[in-house]
C-alpha cells in the first residue's frame, strides 16, 4: 500500500536470506546452543559482532526477548569476512550472519535457532518498475520465486562465493535444472 504507483512487488519466493545469530560448532556443542536463548546465562561473558548499526537495532530486542546482556558488541561489517574471520578467531563468540551466507557451511558454524523471531521473514520478493515489464516477465519472475528456496539460494551462493563459479553460469545451470529456461 505504500508503493508509489509505478512500483509492483511480485510473488515472494521461500527462500528467504535472514539475519542469525550465528556461532562455531566448537562453541554450540562445549555449550550445548540450539537457540537464541540457550545464550542468556552465557551473554554477560561473550563478545557479539556484527554491521555498525547492529546493537543500535538489536540490543534492547535480544534483551527484552531472550534476556540477553552481552559483555560487548563489536562493529565489524554486514556478514562479511571481518565479521566471519572475527568468529573463526575467536575474537567474538556470536556474530550476526545471513543465513544463505557459504561461510557458515565452509566453517561448520551453527546457526541459533530464534523461537521468539526477533528476526523477521526476509523473504526473496521481486520489486519491479511496472512500465518495465510485461506479465511474461511477471509470470518468469514467479515463476522463478515458485521455486527457489532458502536451500537453494544457499547452494548457488556457495558455488559463486566459495567455488568462484560465473554467476550468470550458475542462474542459467539452474534455471535450466528447474526448468525455467
Amino acid at each position: 500500500q505504500a508503493l508509489p504507483p509505478e512500483l509492483e512487488i511480485l510473488d515472494s519466493a521461500a527462500a528467504e536470506d535472514k539475519d542469525s545469530l550465528t556461532v562455531t560448532s566448537e562453541f554450540a556443542t562445549q555449550n550445548s546452543l540450539a537457540s537464541i536463548e540457550d545464550l542468556a546465562p552465557l551473554s554477560a561473558d561473550l563478545i557479539i559482532g556484527g554491521p555498525p548499526e547492529f546493537q543500535q537495532r538489536r540490543e534492547q530486542q535480544f534483551q527484552d526477548v531472550y534476556g540477553l546482556q552481552f559483555k560487548e558488541w563489536q562493529a565489524l561489517d554486514v556478514g562479511g569476512p571481518l565479521t566471519v574471520t572475527a568468529l573463526k578467531d575467536g575474537d567474538v563468540q556470536v556474530a550476526n550472519l545471513f543465513t544463505t551466507d557459504p561461510a557458515i557451511v565452509a566453517n561448520q558454524f551453527v546457526v541459533l535457532e530464534d523461537p521468539q523471531s526477533v528476526f523477521g521473514a526476509q523473504n526473496i520478493t521481486p520489486l519491479v518498475y511496472k512500465a518495465g515489464v510485461d506479465q511474461n516477465i511477471k509470470d518468469a519472475l514467479n515463476a522463478v520465486s515458485a521455486q527457489l528456496d532458502t536451500a537453494t539460494l544457499a547452494g548457488l551462493l556457495s558455488k559463486v562465493v566459495t567455488d568462484h563459479e560465473d554467476a550468470d553460469q550458475v542462474a542459467k545451470d539452474w534455471l535450466t535444472s528447474a526448468d525455467l529456461a
